[in-house]
């Protein structure tokens, strides 16, 4: 039976289980886009994440990874509760293989260690993950972030260009 904590849907504890808990199923070898390095662009961050800035809602308006980025109606939205993890939920939606419309609701926490950095953790689709987030621009309206993370054998990295509106 599968890990008894493993709160998600059935597909992503079924994904959870053959991938990660019983190892019977194992991913593809990398394309080049999941197979990067971090950049860690530590140098070009904001001096802080503004919390009154960041939370909320944001629409993704562009992105550089075509298999990450580029979703029709991609929200991400940050919560800071006080003396908690920082909380981030994204919703976007997909066709599924079999040509169906769903819906991902990814939910992850974290922390910001290093100022403009956040790094979070959580699960997609079933997969323990791990992201690293590099604020680069954040604006009442606007922000830009470079986000390098990990999926098990893959390494991947992104760019995206949100907006409030």
């Amino acid at each position: 039976m599968c890990t008894e904590s493993y709160r998600c849907s059935t597909q992503d504890a079924l994904m959870h289980c053959m991938f990660q808990e019983y190892e019977c199923l194992t991913l593809p070898d990398p394309s080049p886009i999941d197979n990067v390095t971090c950049k860690n662009p530590q140098d070009f961050v904001v001096q802080g994440v503004d919390e009154t800035l960041l939370e909320g809602t944001w629409y993704v308006t562009d992105g550089f990874n075509p298999d990450y980025d580029c979703f029709a109606c991609q929200e991400l939205s940050f919560e800071f509760p006080a003396d908690k993890p920082i909380w981030y939920n994204a919703l976007y939606s997909l066709i599924a293989v079999n040509g169906t419309l769903i819906w991902n609701d990814i939910k992850m926490n974290g922390t910001e260690e290093i100022p403009g950095i956040i790094t979070m953790s959580g699960h997609d689709s079933g997969f323990d993950n791990i992201q690293h987030w590099y604020f680069m621009l954040l604006e009442e309206d606007t922000a830009m972030v470079y986000y390098c993370g990990d999926l098990m054998t893959w390494h991947f990295e992104g760019v995206l260009v949100m907006s409030k509106t």
